[in-house]
């Protein structure tokens, strides 16, 4: 039996259609962004650089699904979005600024 021949141009074109559509995902979600940024605090001395590291991401998985998210790179950001207690007299911030910013743009 011959090798099973593989269409290059339709391969090409389905991976086309994955990108165009993370790439819609990607401005669907600048609002989202725009909104987290006007919301997150600015100078909450429990959250330094959380405003700045808020970042749009978007592109293809390995399993070849197309994805859009706001993330926070800063090493505060889990912390300043679901809140922590490590004891003692450290507060709890748990702003929820990603998890209402999209909330407020739907």
């Amino acid at each position: 039996m011959p090798p099973a021949q593989i269409n290059g141009l339709r391969v090409l074109r389905q991976i086309q259609r994955s990108v165009d559509l993370a790439q819609e995902l990607g401005k669907k979600m600048e609002p989202v962004l725009a909104e987290a940024k006007r919301t997150a605090p600015d100078a909450d001395a429990g959250a330094p650089g959380y405003k700045e590291g808020l970042t749009l991401d978007w592109g293809i998985n390995p399993q070849g699904k197309a994805y859009a998210r706001v993330i926070g790179m800063a090493y505060n950001s889990a912390w300043v979005e679901f809140g922590a207690h490590a004891g003692g007299k450290t507060f709890v911030l748990n702003y929820r600024i990603l998890g209402n910013a999209l909330i407020r743009v739907r």
